[in-house]
Order: C-alpha cells, then structure tokens, then sequence
C-alpha cells in the first residue's frame, strides 16, 4: 500500500507503469462532502482521480457517531479522505478529526469572479446603492 508521499515521488517519476501500479494498489482518496452541490468540486478532482469514491451527505449536514462509523469504514479502502473547508469545520465536532488524523487533507475552494475583478467589485457596489432599502425611504 503506498501512501501519499510515495505516490507523488512515484508520479515524478514520469513512468506510467508505476504511476498505474500505485493507483491499483490503492484508490487514491474518498471525497466526504456535506455542502449544496458537491458535483463541480467532485468531477474536478475525478479528472485526476478516477478512481475515487463520492460520499456525499446533505448541505449543513451535522455528522453523527453512525455517520462517523460508516466513513471510518469507508476510509479503509482509501489512503486519504479529503473534505471542504466548511466540511472540515463541522467535522471538528466529531471524534473523525482525530480518528483519521494523517489521512484527512482539506480541498480548498476558490471563486474566480473572471479577469475584470475591479469591473465585477463596481458591479456589486452599484448594486446594493440602488437596492439598500434604506436608500428609499
């Protein structure tokens, strides 16, 4: 079973076989999520990765011991569990932080607003000046 520095020293390697070997041995990582819509994020990283597994619970979901159990399990067939930033937070809450400890890694998330961010930030502000409520009283 390779872990995760072995896989990227691997990969550096630039030779496929090894690359595939190490992908078979062990499927990179399970994606835990409990956000709105996990789908851009998830086929993101399963471009990358296609051999992942989606665990996906409901936007604001709060983890319980049973949900905790079931992903433990889950993460024995994977080197690593990674989550959300928001995910993460409410994971904190849960023995899970701490049970996976080395095998929990955090996928951030970023929003690009395009090129014209100062164009996008007058936009916004143009915006909330005319619809404040307050404006119209």
């Amino acid at each position: 079973i390779y872990n995760m520095a072995d896989t990227f020293f691997i990969g550096q390697m630039n030779d496929p076989n090894q690359v595939a070997a190490a992908t078979l041995a062990m499927p990179p990582f399970v994606m835990l999520t409990g956000i709105a819509n996990p789908l851009p994020i998830w086929e993101h990283l399963k471009t990358q990765y296609p051999k992942t597994e989606l665990l996906a619970y409901p936007d604001h979901h709060i983890f319980t011991d049973k949900d905790v159990a079931h992903i433990l399990e889950k993460a024995k067939a994977y080197r690593c569990v990674v989550t959300t930033e928001k995910d993460y937070m409410r994971l904190q809450q849960t023995s899970l932080v701490q049970q996976l400890a080395d095998k929990l890694y955090i996928q951030t998330i970023q929003t690009d607003f395009g090129a014209d961010k100062e164009g996008f930030d007058r936009a916004v502000i143009l915006y909330v000046s005319e619809n404040n409520r307050h404006n119209n009283e």
